[in-house]
């Protein structure tokens, strides 16, 4: 039977230049082989004898009977892929024997009627074998669909329940299954595939979504060799584009190439595409919904100006890259002249009062009913809520993220969004001993071998086993504590948690307290001072006011606001503590920033352009925008200023006139800097517009008013 087992079997694949064949080879068979020995090997699977045994297992008498089929090739696979899934921690004993127990029965019975002569289960297209699949369940009265209830956002300020149908258990249990060997044996490089697995690639990815595939295989056949080359050449050669933006752009390029193909099935390029063609594909996107027309999906809504507006963008990025590398299959037309900028329409924004971080009392809720939560993701919540780190890079952190000081207790962790290595940031004592509390339940329940990424927050059992914990679980499970414990938001609705909204709290509640800007961008790794700027806005124009009014009079940023408005008066070292700020923390990283002349707000992960200039202070000369003083540097202005003003009486003596104009240009920017400082009590730096103009827009702004 082995050498019948060994017998060629497999698929041909069809491409462009040659046909591909892609079946089991002689590594293949003998991997099944040495997997399928001993317990693996028998006729009958009892759980009772399962070398996976565990203690809740003991008391039930499950058994997998193999004689249910009489195809021996796709036994084979069948019992390969569930050993592997089961040593692997892929699989847990209730989910193949329980769950899916009676699934393969069925499908040892199904193969036998519908397939018996199969090769290997890869011989079919995997469409065709799903749809013999759920016409037999459909004759055995199993069901091939289920309907599910999901709490859904439809607006910003509505949620409803919606029901959507799914695939049932029965139908993924196969599919996964046939996607398996299709994997196992198709050993061509990535690149030649149609699914390609972001974890094969060597690039960053988030870790902590779902999605870790690029599929081309719904691109119409004759244009997916373009667009895989399109998405290697962004991925790698340009590298202008990330894994996590890739599957929204390619969406969109696939609906315009599935309307195209509709359109001239007989096209093998775009090379006659028209300005007739693009008002077409408008005209088919206002009238078809977001979420397409037949994929089964619960956000049925109709085409807003933003998503014609992200079809139309990423059109026109991908016409324009393969023109400017001259491909073959490009339009002839420039597509200046294809697209158009009114084909883009503008987003219609709302001004909201507020961003959207989540209110004390919100919170106060979740910290009250939190025996509800599922205590697997406590610890989670927890240091999301405390450091500001994004959620990816809190599911991201390792088992040794924490460092313990003279200082106190420090969380330690990349800041992948902006490329930044091993930031720091304070916490307190509790929240570190929830930490370590995670570490030790993480090593006690893993090996090192099944937490090969070292993750504080990894998945102990199923499928992803040893992977971060998704995002996405952390969001629904918030959510269903808000259904369960009735949590509204101030106009009585239930009140609708997003992840990214800890860290909008954690820079609100820093910046609501007193700190200075400058010191929250440090803590946040933002990389300028205007995205922290944000966190501001939380505030009404009257409480604004109040603010700038207490800053003038020398107040900052010895106050705080409530959360009425007043202003409550403390010192600094109370606010350091009740925000779990060490203030010796806050002096030395405001040393570790500081020069002679000033504070430099640069993150670290952004070149100074001026760094080899050193004549003069460069940051003045060329009023960089990372450039800030405070009061603490009065006395130096006033030295260089008395200084400056000798020199140039000394200049005038020896009439040298070139070292005068030199010399009164820099006294006339100091003492610019000086008068900022006498007049300014707290962070003095650029004003907005020279910030954020420049050159001749500087001039024409200036100009307007």
């Amino acid at each position: 039977m082995k050498k019948q087992l060994r017998k060629k079997r497999g698929r041909n694949y069809l491409t462009r230049s040659n046909r591909i064949f892609i079946g089991p080879k002689e590594h293949h068979f003998l991997e099944m082989e040495k997997t399928l020995t001993g317990y693996w090997a028998k006729p009958l699977w009892n759980v009772k004898e399962c070398p996976l045994l565990t203690d809740e297992w003991k008391r039930t008498g499950r058994t997998l009977y193999w004689e249910s089929f009489q195809n021996e090739f796709i036994k084979t696979e069948m019992k390969y892929y569930l050993a592997q899934k089961l040593l692997l921690g892929q699989l847990t004993l209730s989910t193949v024997y329980e769950l899916n127990g009676y699934v393969i029965h069925k499908f040892g019975d199904f193969i036998n009627n519908y397939f018996p002569h199969l090769k290997t289960i890869i011989d079919i297209p995997k469409y065709k074998l799903e749809m013999n699949w759920r016409t037999y369940l459909q004759s055995q009265n199993v069901q091939t669909l289920r309907t599910l209830k999901a709490w859904v956002r439809v607006k910003q300020n509505e949620n409803r329940d919606a029901e959507y149908t799914s695939r049932s258990g029965t139908m993924t249990f196969i599919s996964k299954f046939y996607d398996f060997y299709l994997d196992f044996y198709d050993e061509r490089d990535e690149f030649e595939k149609d699914i390609w697995d972001v974890r094969k690639l060597n690039i960053p990815f988030n870790s902590s979504k779902y999605e870790v595939k690029i599929n081309f295989t719904r691109v119409p056949f004759q244009f997916r060799d373009l667009l895989k080359r399109y998405v290697k050449l962004r991925l790698f050669s340009q590298q202008s584009i990330k894994f996590n933006t890739v599957t929204n752009n390619l969406s969109n390029i696939v609906r315009f190439l599935e309307f195209i193909n509709s359109s001239y099935p007989e096209w093998r390029d775009l090379r006659d595409l028209s300005r007739k063609d693009i008002e077409k594909y408008l005209q088919y996107l206002r009238e078809t919904p977001m979420g397409g027309t037949t994929r089964n999906n619960i956000h049925q809504a109709p085409s807003s100006n933003h998503h014609i507006q992200k079809c139309m963008n990423t059109l026109n990025s991908f016409i324009e890259i393969i023109q400017r590398v001259d491909w073959i299959e490009a339009p002839t037309i420039l597509v200046n002249r294809l697209i158009f900028s009114e084909d883009k329409p503008t987003r219609n924004y709302t001004i909201k009062d507020e961003i959207g971080h989540i209110p004390d009392n919100i919170w106060n809720e979740v910290i009250l009913h939190i025996d509800q939560f599922p205590k697997q993701y406590v610890p989670i919540i927890l240091v999301m809520e405390a450091s500001g780190f994004r959620t990816c890079d809190v599911l991201s952190l390792n088992l040794d993220c924490l460092l313990e000081t003279d200082n106190g207790w420090w969380l330690v962790g990349d800041q992948k969004k902006v490329m930044y290595k091993d930031h720091k940031v304070p916490i307190s004592v509790e929240i570190a001993h929830a930490i370590l509390a995670q570490k030790k339940l993480v090593e006690e329940q893993l090996t090192k071998n099944e937490n090969p990424l070292s993750l504080l927050f990894p998945v102990c059992k199923g499928p992803r086993k040893g992977s971060p914990v998704t995002a996405r679980t952390i969001s629904q499970n918030l959510n269903v504590l808000v259904q369960k414990c009735n949590i509204l938001d101030p106009n009585g609705n239930l009140y609708w948690f997003n992840n990214h909204a800890f860290r909008h709290r954690y820079g609100v509640t820093l910046i609501n307290n007193g700190m200075d800007i400058t010191i929250v961008q440090q803590l946040m790794a933002h990389s300028s001072p205007e995205m922290t700027a944000v966190y501001a806005k939380i505030l009404r124009e009257t409480k604004r006011k109040e603010w700038e009014k207490a800053r003038a009079n020398g107040a900052f940023p010895s106050i705080r606001l409530s959360q009425d408005g007043r202003i409550v008066h403390a010192n600094l070292d109370e606010q350091a503590i009740e925000n779990g700020i060490e203030l010796e923390w806050i002096r030395h990283n405001f040393d570790s920033i500081r020069l002679d002349h000033g504070i430099c707000i640069k993150s670290p992960k952004m070149p100074c352009e001026f760094l080899k200039q050193t004549l003069d202070p460069p940051c003045i000369k060329n009023s960089c925008k990372s450039f800030h003083v405070d009061q603490t540097f009065i006395s130096y202005y006033e030295d260089q200023i008395n200084k400056m003003e000798n020199d140039i009486e000394s200049y005038k003596k020896t009439n040298r006139i070139r070292s005068i104009e030199l010399t009164q240009a820099k006294l006339h920017r100091y003492m610019g800097i000086l008068h900022g400082l006498h007049n300014n009590p707290g962070i003095f730096g650029l004003e907005k517009s020279r910030r954020e103009f420049m050159g001749i827009e500087r001039e024409t702004r200036n100009e307007d008013g």
